[in-house]
């Protein structure tokens, strides 16, 4: 006997889906293309099709195994283990649409419609805490260099013992070394390059579009990205922004974010 972990809700069973084997990592195991599923897992898809009566499965969550066991790579047979363990059952799998590799997969060796979905909204990481507060300084350091020289030596020196005391300096590359400019300029860099990495905002809920600040964010990190070849409409758009500016030797996405601006202003 094997005890399957399910949920019966009327006519739909919700469950996890069975690892590949007992006491392995279950990520080193996802795309192992020799690791024979154990005869619990092929328990659970026999149950869901001749005990429960299943007329069809909804996988979640794009990183399935079921795609990925022994077999032929196209045209699977019976002796294959997906259509072994799947038999006719339809496969419906909502899948995230920036691996279309894995969709790929899933469509070629399961038969899986894929529905497509966004990505969880994008956004800027910004800076906070000790670092919103260590931006501020560095902005106010290079508004005070050349004009007031004693404020510019106490502000270098305070943002220096702040960055030591929240351990940054390992963090930003700083090395007992540099010089004191040196150091600013890394830890600018380092900032600057913090605070425009994408990162997530919260989870996509299917769906939903993103609205409101989320939209607008998530936008603005798509367009900033050239797809394909990046000519013409596929350009980055802040690539396209740049060279209406005449900043002909600058690329806004392959640059040190603190370096100075040492060209012309654009007009």
């Amino acid at each position: 006997a094997f005890n399957l972990g399910v949920q019966i809700y009327g006519n739909v069973v919700v469950a996890v889906q069975p690892a590949r084997g007992y006491n392995i990592d279950p990520a080193e195991t996802y795309h192992d293309p020799a690791l024979i599923p154990p005869h619990g897992y092929l328990a659970f898809y026999m149950w869901l099709r001749e005990e429960f009566g299943a007329q069809g499965v909804l996988h979640n969550g794009k990183h399935g195994n079921l795609e990925w066991l022994p077999g032929k790579a196209l045209a699977l047979s019976g002796n294959c283990y997906p259509e072994a363990a799947l038999g006719a059952m339809p496969n419906i799998y909502p899948f995230i649409v920036n691996d279309p590799g894995e969709g790929t997969q899933a469509k070629r060796r399961t038969s899986a419609v894929i529905v497509d979905h966004l990505t969880p909204p994008l956004t800027r990481a910004e800076s906070y805490g000790p670092l919103k507060d260590l931006e501020a300084l560095i902005d106010e350091y290079y508004l005070a260099s050349g004009l007031d020289p004693r404020r510019t030596d106490l502000l270098r020196k305070h943002i220096l013992d702040l960055v030591r005391s929240n351990g940054l300096d390992e963090d930003s590359g700083i090395a007992e070394t540099d010089s004191e400019d040196a150091a600013l300029q890394k830890l600018d860099t380092y900032i600057c390059e913090l605070k425009e990495a994408q990162i997530r905002d919260g989870l996509h809920i299917l769906g939903q579009a993103p609205e409101g600040r989320l939209e607008t964010d998530l936008l603005v990190a798509l367009t900033r990205v050239p797809r394909g070849l990046a000519k013409g409409g596929d350009a980055s758009l802040i690539r396209a922004l740049a060279t209406d500016l005449e900043l002909e030797e600058f690329d806004p996405l392959d640059c040190e974010m603190g370096t100075p601006w040492h060209s012309g202003k654009p007009d």
